[in-house]
């Protein structure tokens, strides 16, 4: 049950990183989308106009490479996710067979002092001296 509860413990550090990396991953998409919708210059020149065309083809690549990025840290997410639901519902089917053998353990010990009581109650007794009924 303490391996359960420490694969378990595991299995949320390692859910909580993943998110954790999805969330850098997206924030910094989105920092590089507000950064550059901010930045509309109009052109000057042939070169310049050149330039910007080449930066969005750029852009357009390193989006499609940032999405790429966030498609396999999902995926990794959710892989542990899935990690810890399965360590979280095996610590819980153990703690439940636990309980039931606390549970059984517990009712056994009962019956064998009950038994013990109704042999005692059996026994005959000897008579008080002084004591007449």
């Amino acid at each position: 049950l303490r391996l359960r509860g420490i694969q378990q413990d595991q299995a949320a550090g390692v859910l909580a990183a993943a998110n954790r990396e999805l969330n850098v991953v997206k924030d910094q998409r989105t920092s590089t989308a507000e950064h550059l919708a901010g930045s509309g210059s109009t052109p000057a020149s042939l070169e310049a106009l050149m330039a910007i065309a080449s930066a969005r083809a750029s852009t357009r690549s390193m989006f499609l490479e940032l999405d790429g990025v966030i498609a396999a840290t999902t995926a990794r997410a959710e892989v542990a996710r899935l990690g810890f639901s399965k360590a979280k519902s095996d610590t819980a089917a153990l703690e439940k067979l636990a309980d039931r053998h606390r549970i059984q353990s517990a009712a056994e010990e009962l019956r064998v002092e009950q038994n013990a009581l109704d042999e005692i109650s059996a026994v005959p007794r000897a008579p008080v001296a002084g004591n007449r009924a």
